[in-house]
């Protein structure tokens, strides 16, 4: 099965910028829920269910107004966007979405070139991992409710005094700071 968006014939020959709140007439947004995404869903399942299938969406760019480009806003909004919400909503991969999708262009190859450059610099990113001290793996082990030498439980409210637990909640949230950086 293969799905055809041209967006100049399907959609709009003059497509406008990020959101349709803003007043951007042919918005990425509107492209993305109403175009982008159940396309890509349908083609999607349709690999899930046949798995030899090779179903594809191929979005065509080129028959908008000559004197029209694509702006930034509305090609992150309408394909970037689009699948972050897909990968984040579905059990489906970034590699199951761009097995199956396809963009064919004469006129806009610079900004196909981009749109997948930034899909790969999203999806294939290293993860920010954190970086502790030893006493900082420490204080996380005996949170936890182990020592980092024998591994034997310990219940810390009965065995730490005020004043360590004083400092050891100090410490935690500084901790909890640092280690939100990564999370986000």
């Amino acid at each position: 099965m293969e799905i055809i968006i041209n967006i100049g014939k399907d959609f709009s020959k003059s497509p406008g910028g990020r959101y349709e709140k803003f007043g951007s007439r042919d918005s990425g947004e509107e492209f993305k829920e109403n175009y982008f995404i159940p396309s890509m869903l349908k083609i999607l399942q349709e690999n899930q269910i046949n798995p030899n299938s090779k179903s594809k969406l191929i979005i065509e760019l080129d028959d908008i107004f000559e004197s029209r480009a694509y702006t930034p806003d509305f090609l992150d909004e309408a394909f970037c966007v689009s699948i972050k919400s897909i990968i984040n909503e579905t059990n489906f991969t970034f590699n199951d979405i761009k097995n199956t999708l396809e963009f064919k262009s004469e006129r806009f190859k610079h900004r196909v070139d981009k749109i997948w450059k930034d899909l790969n610099n999203e999806f294939n990113k290293p993860k920010k991992v954190p970086v502790l001290t030893e006493e900082e793996i420490i204080h996380i082990q005996i949170a936890l409710g182990y020592f980092a030498s024998s591994e034997q439980p310990i219940v810390l409210g009965f065995f730490a005094g005020s004043e360590i637990r004083k400092k050891s909640f100090e410490f935690y949230k500084e901790l909890a700071d640092k280690i939100s950086e990564f999370t986000e």
